[in-house]
């Protein structure tokens, strides 16, 4: 085997970044029926950083403006699989997300393309989905860079890539570098849903360690699912994560930006925690090696 060695902007802040002995991270909260929990309060929280209790100062419902570029796998590999399952799992994603939000959807099967572009009303959007014949190789990795590129453009606050992929990603050691060096420098959160099947049982690089290091290391989730009929379900918990979050700020006695431990003190609820602003900023500079396999 040889191993890759990508330098990821995801876990070593710069040091002596200025605070004021306050941070803010955000927080998604959500019932395990993916509905969004309201009003949660400071004294439903808990806040560790470095292991040190902190005191939650506020907690505020973010509305900031929200861009999400959705990206569906539309490549031969999932062929008929795409119509069938994945059109109806983009439009019901769409439904579902907060009204704040705008929508872009790009498909990655044979090039990146970008199908609906934002301020395109539903009917044409889901018009756009159903023509397209899937298709060509899987270029995932591709379509990310273009639609990170995409969303830094439009300056929204906050930037969210919403991936559906199969296993077999065309990619390369070059590639792979790139791509993660994109999503940093952009302040995207990549939420990466991985479909493990049609793939080829030699795949030559380890995609679930890739898009598990993409979407967590940049305070966004991955998951797995087994077949493209469960897509539907996880991209409603992508949405109810995008509409439940809150700006959760807190005393810090850090020097250097952390990611904290956040505990809410509410039953039967799902909590992502987020990369702070102040993580994200310093992304670009920030190094650490992390090893994807290649076979």
């Amino acid at each position: 085997m040889l191993a890759v060695l990508l330098t990821l902007a995801v876990a070593a802040p710069a040091a002596g970044a200025a605070h004021d002995g306050a941070r803010s991270v955000t927080v998604a909260v959500y019932t395990k029926k993916a509905v969004p929990v309201e009003n949660l309060q400071p004294d439903e929280l808990s806040v560790k950083e470095n292991g040190q209790e902190q005191a939650v100062l506020a907690v505020e419902r973010d509305h900031r403006p929200l861009d999400v570029a959705l990206i569906i796998d539309s490549s031969a590999a999932l062929g008929p699989l795409y119509r069938r399952d994945l059109v109806d799992a983009a439009m019901g994603f769409w439904r579902a997300l907060p009204e704040e939000a705008r929508l872009a959807i790009w498909t990655s099967g044979g090039a990146p393309s970008k199908i609906v572009d934002f301020g395109t009303d539903e009917e044409t959007g889901e018009e756009a989905l159903k023509m397209v014949a899937a298709g060509g190789k899987n270029y995932t990795l591709d379509t990310i860079i273009e639609a990170s590129r995409d969303l830094r453009g439009e300056r929204a606050a906050r930037r969210v890539l919403a991936i559906v992929t199969n296993t077999d990603v065309e990619a390369s050691k070059t590639l792979i570098e790139r791509t993660f060096r994109i999503v940093g420098r952009t302040h995207v959160t990549p939420m990466c849903i991985l479909i493990k099947a049609g793939g080829k049982p030699a795949q030559t690089w380890d995609s679930e360690t890739l898009f598990e290091k993409l979407g967590e290391g940049y305070g966004g989730i991955y998951e797995e699912i087994l077949t493209p009929m469960a897509a539907a379900k996880r991209l409603d918990g992508v949405a109810a994560d995008l509409g439940s979050q809150y700006q959760v700020r807190y005393t810090s006695g850090a020097n250097e930006p952390t990611f904290p431990e956040v505990k809410v003190e509410r039953k039967g609820v799902e909590v992502r925690v987020g990369a702070s602003q102040e993580v994200r900023t310093v992304q670009s500079s920030s190094r650490r090696t992390a090893k994807l396999e290649i076979r």
